[in-house]
This record gives C-alpha cells, sequence and structure tokens, in this order.
C-alpha cells in the first residue's frame, strides 16, 4: 500500500512502514533539521513543508495517511492548550487533507494525555470529525517495552477505516482507553466506531544493556554530579529526591540496569525516577541517567536511537554527516517507537488482506469468503444459507 508521512519528523514512521512493505508517495515536516535529516537516511529528494500551506489536491493519491501531530499541546509535561496552542490544531490540517484524498486508512499517533484532555472533549472532537468525515474509527495504547525496546512509552494509536462497518467498541485491558471511549460516545453517540485487531507485540522487553553504547570509552565518561538531589548513604545504597510522602526513595541501583530520571531536579511533586531494566519515556532533554556500576552517566545519543528502534547506520550516518550531539539526542526521541510501527503496518496489512477477502453477511452477520464478488456463509443458528452480492443477502436454500 501507498502512505503519505505526515509530521514526519526524522522519518520513525517510514522505517516501520517500509519494513513492513509500504511504499512512501509523499513526506511533510515543517523543521529544517528533521528534514536534512529525514533525506539522508531516507535517501529522499524532496521534503514538501508547512502542512498548512500545502493544497491537499497537489498530494498524491495513496492508501494511508499517517502522522503523529505535534503533541505539546496536550502532553501533561506540556502546556495543556489544546487546540489553542499554537500547533495544536494540526490534527485537523490532516484531516483536511484525508477529506480531499480520501485515503482507505488513517494511522495517527499521540501522548496518552490527549484521551483524559480537557475531560476528553478533545479526543472526542477527533473522533467525530473523523466519524463525520467518513471513517470508522478505534485508538488504543501501546507501550515500547511490550515491543521490545527497554523504555516505558506509553503512545495512543488512533485508526480509521473509510466507509466502514460500525460497532460497539469492546472493553480493553487497560482502563484509560475504557473510559475515553465512553466519554466519547456519552458526547457524541452517533460516532462511527469499530474494533481494529491492534498488535499485542512480544510482552517482551529486551534489557537495558543489550541497546548500551559498546563503543563508549571508560576513560572519558563523565559522571553526573547531583549535589543534594542524589546522594551515595554507604553499602550500594543511594538516596534520590523525589514526590513521595517521605521526599525521598532510597534504593539500590544495579549496574546497567538502573536509571534515573533528573529532569526538575528541584521538583517537590515528581515520582517514580527510578526505573530497572528501563528508561522512562524519553523526551527531548532526555535527562536521563545510567547506573554503570562506578556512578551515574547520562545515555548516549547512539542508544538513544536503540532505544526508539532506529538501525545504528542511522545514528553513524548522522554523526558522520556532522549533526551536533545535541541534535542527535533530541530528534530520535521525539520520533515514535519504530517496532511499534511495523507491528501496526502489519496488522493493517493483515487488516486490509481481510477486507478485501471477506465481507459480513447483511442478513446474519456472520464472516464469508468472497470470491469474485461473491460469497456463501452458512449461518449455523438458522441452518440456512446466503449469497451476498453488492446489492445485498438473499436467503437461497433453508435446510431442514
Amino acid at each position: 500500500m501507498k502512505y503519505i508521512d505526515l509530521f514526519a519528523g526524522i522519518g520513525g514512521f517510514r522505517y516501520g512502514l517500509d519494513d513492513a512493505g509500504y511504499e512512501c508517495v509523499f513526506t511533510s515536516e515543517i523543521d529544517t533539521v528533521p528534514s536534512e535529516m529525514y533525506k539522508l537516511l531516507h535517501n529522499e529528494q524532496e521534503i514538501h513543508g508547512d502542512i498548512t500551506k500545502i493544497n491537499a489536491e497537489d498530494i498524491p493519491d495513496h492508501d494511508l495517511l499517517v502522522g503523529g501531530f505535534p503533541c505539546q499541546g496536550f502532553s501533561t509535561n506540556g502546556t495543556r492548550l489544546g487546540f489553542k496552542y499554537k500547533t495544536g490544531n494540526l490534527f485537523f490540517e490532516a484531516l483536511r487533507v484525508a477529506k480531499e484524498k480520501k485515503p482507505k486508512y488513517v494511522l495517527m499517533e499521540n501522548v496518552t494525555g490527549l484521551l483524559n484532555h480537557d475531560k476528553g472533549k478533545t479526543i472526542s472532537i477527533m473522533m467525530k470529525s473523523l466519524s463525520d468525515a467518513g471513517y470508522s474509527v478505534d485508538f488504543h495504547i501501546l507501550t515500547s517495552t511490550d515491543f521490545g525496546l527497554p523504555q516505558k512509552r506509553s503512545r495512543v494509536f488512533i485508526v480509521g477505516v473509510l466507509n466502514y462497518e460500525t460497532e460497539d467498541w469492546k472493553e480493553t485491558e487497560i482502563k484509560q482507553v475504557n473510559r475515553a471511549k465512553e466519554i466519547v460516545k456519552n458526547n457524541f453517540p452517533d460516532v462511527k466506531s469499530f474494533n481494529f485487531p491492534y498488535p499485542v507485540g512480544t510482552k517482551h522487553c529486551n534489557s537495558l544493556e543489550s541497546v548500551l553504547d559498546e563503543d563508549i570509552d571508560g576513560n572519558q565518561i563523565e559522571y553526573l554530579e547531583f549535589g543534594d538531589f542524589l546522594k551515595y548513604l554507604g553499602d550500594g545504597v543511594y538516596r534520590i529526591k523525589d514526590g513521595t510522602n517521605k521526599g525521598y526513595t532510597d534504593f539500590k541501583p544495579i549496574p546497567n540496569e538502573t536509571t534515573i530520571d533528573y529532569t526538575f531536579t528541584t521538583s517537590k511533586t515528581r515520582r517514580g525516577r527510578i526505573k530497572h531494566g528501563a528508561t522512562k519515556t524519553l523526551d527531548q532533554s532526555v535527562d536521563v541517567a545510567l547506573f554503570d556500576g562506578n556512578g551515574f552517566r547520562r545515555i548516549g545519543a547512539k542508544e538513544v536511537f536503540r532505544l526508539q528502534g532506529f538501525p545504528d547506520s542511522a545514528y553513524n550516518l548522522l554523526k558522520e554527516k556532522g549533526f551536533k550531539e545535541n541534535q542527535l539526542y533530541r530528534r530520535p526521541s521525539r520520533s515514535v517507537s519504530i517496532p511499534i510501527i511495523k507491528n501496526l503496518g502489519e496488522s493493517l496489512h493483515k487488516f486490509h488482506e481481510e477486507l478485501n477477502t471477506v465481507t459480513k453477511c447483511s442478513n446474519c452477520k456472520h464472516w464469508a469468503e468472497i470470491d469474485e464478488g461473491i460469497g456463501v456463509c452458512e449461518n449455523e443458528e438458522t441452518v440456512e444459507l446466503h449469497t451476498m452480492k453488492d446489492d445485498g443477502c438473499t436467503i437461497q436454500n433453508t435446510y431442514i
């Protein structure tokens, strides 16, 4: 299938979808640095800029529209201004393109804070808008650790299918998703919902040690000093300040497995600063330190690439081309986790194939195989044979 890559960054979606057999036919990214990186990483000659200035009619036909629209307006670490934030309305730019080009599928990504932003009104408006454009919609939270990456990163993935059936959302194992869907339906009962077969991953997380940069020179490591924020108490025990009732947590770090979050070291409300076997969700500041047995060091840029599932060749090429270290930290951390995208692509491809080979009988709602537009469904409850064509279902025979 052909797809367009909006708000593309350095191409996390592209790595995952290309690996799943898709073909990118159009890319849009407004910022200069990630655009230059994207061109190098994907051998792309032309990157289109500001999506608000692109005529949708000029975009090539495609089967799938993808985009991780900017999250700052919805993130709990951001402004929480939602649609009022300067980039908060870019969702509607993607919707504008979808309305004009009518791709069969849309796939969008954002932070989990989107689901409870403005008490659920924001996600409700998005689902209603896609539904009014003809899409049946679903959304779910996927987490990077379930797809092999030692990073506790959860993101919302929205899937829309044009001119598809409608069915009630089924309850999931994630309460936040269930609550958000309940709010959407309460706000807009006519939203066209369906249940997409989201991938579950392997439910296995690779060790943190597996992503560590083996080329780091131990003699050149600069260990971080945190003052009162992090103190060594002796006997392998450290004390870190946090937002717990005591105001601190004592812990024994495990070499090459324990990381700490040193964002906002003076904060009196921030909790969960210690992670074993994984890092926190990476953001563009990448304030994550690893205990290597001798002390705490900031994780390296190559390790950030690996924690998002990028190949080493991506980091090596960009470093070779002279991009600054801070750029090599920021850009992959703002991307998507590639294994999740690849798995989503594979699930969508399977869904697409099944959609073109099976249909639901309009009479009994059972699935049936379709061959050259005609299928036969045996309803086991009534023992009736139904022949399905484009104009619906007719009962052919009834067996006693």
